[in-house]
């Protein structure tokens, strides 16, 4: 970026919102810049930064759970042992508490682990989150 485009972003950020042209921006209130620009302070990430961030997130999350795990569900999960119903409990657990940002299954092979780490994923793809 060269000093005159840097100089040119600076006044179309500084620009009160009340002169502001409506010039097809998708956030009027960074002009696409992802931050905030006020006098005399600090720039602040803007909320559409965030939001193009957890966007990019999401379609990569996505991508991965795309056709071959949606039926991957805790609905689907066959809970036959105690060790099993303990885990799809505490999948449900993990779930629903807030401030809980990990989990961790372990066992023998062919359990159902995988099964549940992926029904768990495709739940939180589904409120935005990514995994």
């Amino acid at each position: 970026m060269d000093m005159n485009q840097i100089l040119e972003n600076l006044a179309r950020m500084t620009k009160p919102s009340s002169i502001k042209e409506s010039s097809g921006y998708e956030c009027e209130a960074c002009c696409d810049f992802g931050y905030l620009w006020k006098l005399n302070e600090f720039p602040k990430e803007c909320g559409c930064n965030l939001k193009k961030m957890n966007d990019v997130y999401l379609e990569r999350s996505s991508e991965l759970f795309a056709e071959e795990y949606k039926d991957f569900t805790l609905k689907s999960f066959i809970a036959k042992e105690q060790f099993q119903k303990y885990m799809l409990s505490a999948a449900n657990n993990f779930l629903t508490k807030t401030g809980v940002f990990s989990i961790l299954f372990l066992g023998q092979s062919g359990v159902g682990k995988s099964h549940i780490c992926i029904a768990i994923a495709n739940e939180l793809i589904k409120t935005g989150a990514y995994v």
